[in-house]
């Protein structure tokens, strides 16, 4: 939208007694616009393809634009991982929706967590690149107790969602519970991901195999 008095604020009021007209920050926007690229590099190409240029370049941004938000490759990796949680967090809306409408279940009708594990399914099947990106980083926290400080507040969103399952399902211990279910679904979704030929029914199989009463 063009503006008639060249103001840079995000809104204001025309000189000419116009009504305030929004103007668009494109500053945040290009901010998200690197850091879902650094996302790409790394489920793609792993860390080390990580660079200020290669973010640059398959964002499609200016020269200096990574430099100018993120000054070296350690601050670009934590705000990756960051940013990471945030779109995750977005993603599984659905199976916190799901766990919801399970443990609603009306009188004494069995725990049913289909609806569940096709919300599990569905964010991974169409999340594949940033799912592998994660493993990546998961790997990489191995070595970087920042990296992993980072993964560990992101997962324990997830740790939440996953608890009242292990309560509903007859848990003397919710948090343990949910840690050893997290870890069996890490490791359900890495084989997916990596193994060939993926099969969707499989997977959604194995969740319900794992997940208490869902078979």
């Amino acid at each position: 939208m063009m503006d008639c008095c060249n103001c840079r604020n995000s809104f204001y009021t025309c000189q000419l007694g116009h009504a305030s007209i929004p103007l668009v920050s494109t500053q945040t926007d290009r901010r998200t616009e690197l850091l879902d690229a650094s996302l790409r590099l790394i489920g793609t190409g792993g860390l080390r393809s990580l660079t200020h240029r290669a973010v640059e370049e398959e964002a499609g941004a200016p020269h200096g634009s990574t430099t100018y938000w993120f000054k070296s490759r350690d601050q670009l990796v934590e705000a990756t991982v960051e940013h990471l949680a945030v779109v995750d967090a977005a993603r599984t809306d659905g199976i916190g929706h799901a766990v919801t409408m399970a443990l609603a279940r009306p009188g004494d009708a069995p725990l049913d967590l289909a609806p569940m594990a096709d919300a599990i399914v569905e964010w991974i099947e169409s999340d594949r690149v940033n799912q592998l990106a994660r493993y990546e980083l998961t790997l990489a926290s191995a070595r970087d107790p920042r990296i992993a400080q980072l993964l560990d507040a992101a997962t324990q969103r997830f740790r939440r969602m996953v608890e009242p399952i292990a309560v509903a399902a007859g848990s003397d211990d919710p948090s343990r519970d949910a840690r050893v279910l997290i870890a069996l679904l890490d490791g359900l979704i890495f084989d997916h991901l990596t193994r060939e030929p993926r099969d969707r029914e499989v997977f959604r199989a194995g969740l319900l195999r794992i997940l208490p009463a869902g078979g």
